[in-house]
């Protein structure tokens, strides 16, 4: 219900080319204006909205190689849970995934999802280990698009214990018009392996 108060610069806020400091620290300003306009029951549960949404982002990172491959680092996090994992990927699979989150709507049967970790030995094309996954999906009939992301860190070697491994299953929901400045932001990142792709979380209330 508080979300329909904020202005549009605020509500919309995306960061670009990396620029995540920037971006919120621009975006804190803002808020911190209108806040002195409302009374203060309202500006504590605005504060603790605001609270909630700056922690819920999806960062993406790649470092490339030369052989046409790059490792994708993910930091996710949403409704007090975090994670962070890595995976190494074809940089045109990246590409691809990229425009797949483009598509309106998003395809049911199947969706935008890439994922990475140790490849099986016994089952050739199956993953043993998921280290990274990301996948894209509409959910009910409004628009509103979850990412579910999951991440496994640090990799299990042969002597390792299984337990020594942080997992997490994270979903995030936001829209399609934040869905696309993200993919946007991936292309770049891909083009320029600089800064950062930053997917912030946006609801329908």
């Amino acid at each position: 219900m508080a979300k329909d108060l904020w202005p549009a610069s605020i509500r919309q806020q995306s960061p670009r080319d990396g620029a995540l400091c920037t971006s919120l620290e621009r975006t804190r300003r803002e808020r911190a204006s209108f806040l002195s306009f409302v009374d203060e029951p309202l500006k504590r549960s605005l504060r603790r909205h605001i609270r909630m949404k700056d922690e819920e982002y999806l960062r993406l990172k790649v470092a490339p190689d030369s052989d046409g491959t790059g490792k994708l680092t993910a930091e996710v996090a949403a409704s007090g849970f975090a994670g962070r994992g890595e995976a190494w990927f074809d940089l045109e699979r990246l590409a691809r995934f990229s425009q797949e989150l483009r598509a309106f709507p998003l395809s049911k049967t199947d969706p935008p999802h890439i994922q990475g970790g140790f490849w099986s030995r016994e089952n050739r094309g199956a993953l043993e280990q998921v280290h990274l996954s990301i996948k894209a999906y509409q959910i009910g009939s409004r628009g509103e698009v979850g990412i579910r992301v999951e991440v496994a860190d640090p990799p299990l070697w042969p002597n390792d214990r299984p337990d020594s491994q942080n997992t997490a299953r994270i979903e995030l929901m936001t829209t399609y018009a934040a869905l696309e400045r993200f993919a946007r932001d991936l292309d770049t990142l891909l083009k320029t392996n600089r800064g950062e792709a930053v997917l912030i979380t946006d609801r329908f209330t």
